[in-house]
């Protein structure tokens, strides 16, 4: 079953046509989003607050789910919705990235108890998602057999396997840094500071064996 998130800033399906500001979009929001449930989706639309007595829920239908963000005042104008777009941002999930075999989901979502970030791993056959690490930056990367979890969590490098449980690489890494598994899965690529100086290190997952390679700047991105 595919599931599709929609982030609306100003435009709620549940606003009637008429009312206030609703009109011709909340009806094209409301239709686009049964017309993908119909067809076999989920969609989750993600809209600001505007009735401060909303749930943070709302089932539409079967497929169809909106969630309140909270991000202004509810009566705030619509020609001042620009500069709470940042807030709606933060409160929906992103950096979503499904396991290679499709049963799993891992994603970046805001904590309701602060603005910090929440790495969750949903699981489609049931269950509820589990917290794997908290705090900004985090970056992730799946092994080509959905076994292992590579989690770049603020300055260091963590690897979650298929037990859940989780492993330290104790190499200490700068922010902003994606890793990347082999084709085979047998290797792992990412920055990290060897010997004061930030390199690519690759490292050999069953042996832990490391190579480092040549220096890299503070932001980077590995692919195999």
């Amino acid at each position: 079953m595919r599931r599709i998130a929609v982030l609306s800033l100003h435009t709620s399906p549940l606003v009637q046509p008429g009312s206030g500001d609703g009109g011709g979009m909340n009806v094209y929001v409301r239709e686009l989003v049964s017309a993908l449930a119909q067809a076999g989706g989920q969609a989750t639309v993600f809209v600001r607050r505007a009735d401060e007595t909303s749930p943070g829920t709302v089932e539409v239908e079967p497929g169809v789910q909106v969630v309140h963000i909270d991000a202004g005042p509810p009566d705030m104008p619509k020609e001042d919705l620009p500069q709470v777009v940042d807030r709606v941002a933060d409160g929906a999930p992103h950096y979503p990235l499904w396991s290679p075999d499709g049963h799993r989901l891992a994603l970046v979502a805001p904590n309701r108890q602060s603005t910090a970030l929440l790495l969750t791993e949903a699981s489609l056959d049931g269950g509820d998602a589990d917290v794997i690490a908290s705090g900004a930056p985090l970056h992730i990367a799946w092994s080509p057999d959905s076994k292992l979890l590579a989690v770049h969590h603020q300055r260091s490098l963590i690897i979650r396997d298929a037990a859940g449980e989780l492993f330290d690489t104790g190499r200490p890494s700068a922010r902003y840094r994606v890793p990347s598994f082999s084709a085979d899965g047998a290797s792992l690529a990412y920055g990290a500071n060897v010997d004061g100086v930030s390199r690519m290190v690759a490292r050999e997952l069953r042996t832990g064996e490391e190579r480092s390679f040549g220096e890299v700047p503070v932001e980077a991105v590995f692919a195999w």
